[in-house]
């Protein structure tokens, strides 16, 4: 048996534009919803450690903590939706195609 690597015309392969995209399973959505709370959830434990292990003298700054985490978790959790709307899957021939990103499609 001879093993043989043939060259492929790239002209000839579909562009990815040009897939018709499925939509990921709506339980890839809930896990990333459980999976961001629980990370969020060790961050928050964390913040309140520093709150009260943190120096008096830090005054207003000992509450950043809390504020960073607000605003992260507020930002997290409403990119899940939309990453989900704009992810998808091609099953084709001879691959599988996976299309992801919010502001640079992959």
């Amino acid at each position: 048996m001879v093993f043989e690597n043939l060259p492929v015309d790239t002209q000839q392969l579909p562009t990815v534009q040009q897939v018709a995209y499925k939509k990921l399973a709506r339980a890839y959505k809930t896990t990333e919803y459980i999976g961001t709370s629980i990370l969020f959830g060790f961050l928050l434990v964390g913040a309140t450690i520093f709150f009260f292990t943190a120096s008096p003298v830090l005054g207003v700054f000992r509450y950043g903590g809390f504020v960073l985490w607000i605003i992260l978790f507020t930002l997290s959790m409403s990119l899940i939706g939309k990453r989900y709307e704009m992810a998808g899957y091609a099953i084709r021939e001879h691959d599988v195609i996976h299309q992801y990103g919010i502001w640079w499609q992959t």
